[in-house]
């Protein structure tokens, strides 16, 4: 019980937080609550590591130029505009310097909200996008809600997610259908 107020105490303190920003609520529950809350709203996202975990990968809508990294980000959400405050605002969990100019690799990546960012003048022509390859696992899916970006960024917003009922339905449907 000590050792969650202590973790609780440090976590707030670290992200500049008091009791008084918490409604001067003092009992050591209310504040895991609290911090639970605060962990649950933070726009940074949270990384919740657990199985199972899914190889991505992906290819970009240009050539990117030698030397170039990619950078992957956790997100609270998939939208346009959290996407832009993660890149903006946010520490990456993974930067990756590129070893092909049409593809790339993020690793293993559990279940979440995520995001791509490669720099928007690291193309050779135009401004490409990262796009994500779909995930071939029959519980899960790789959902791609948007690529684009501004002209700093070239970024790729995506969620990792149990498949509905719904959804493995129409997947098999529609590979009944063509192929």
């Amino acid at each position: 019980m000590y050792r969650v107020i202590g973790v609780a105490a440090a976590a707030l303190m670290l992200a500049g937080c008091t009791e008084r920003d918490l409604g001067k609520q003092k009992h050591p529950l209310l504040l895991a609550e609290n911090l639970s809350a605060w962990i649950e709203a933070n726009p940074c996202g949270v990384l919740r590591v657990r199985s199972p975990l899914f190889n991505v990968s992906g290819r970009f809508t240009g050539d990117v130029k030698p030397n170039t990294s990619i950078r992957l980000f956790v997100s609270r959400d998939v939208t346009f505009d959290s996407s832009l405050y993660v890149v903006e605002h946010c520490r990456p969990i993974g930067r990756m310097q590129l070893q092909d100019a049409r593809r790339f690799r993020l690793g293993l990546l559990p279940q979440g909200n995520y995001v791509v960012m490669v720099d928007g003048r690291s193309f050779e022509q135009g401004q490409g996008f990262p796009v994500p390859d779909p995930i071939n696992d029959p519980n899960y899916t790789l959902t791609l809600a948007l690529y684009g970006g501004t002209s700093r960024y070239s970024m790729a917003a995506f969620s990792i997610e149990p498949r509905t009922q719904s959804a493995t339905s129409a997947g098999s449907e529609s590979k009944g259908k063509h192929g």
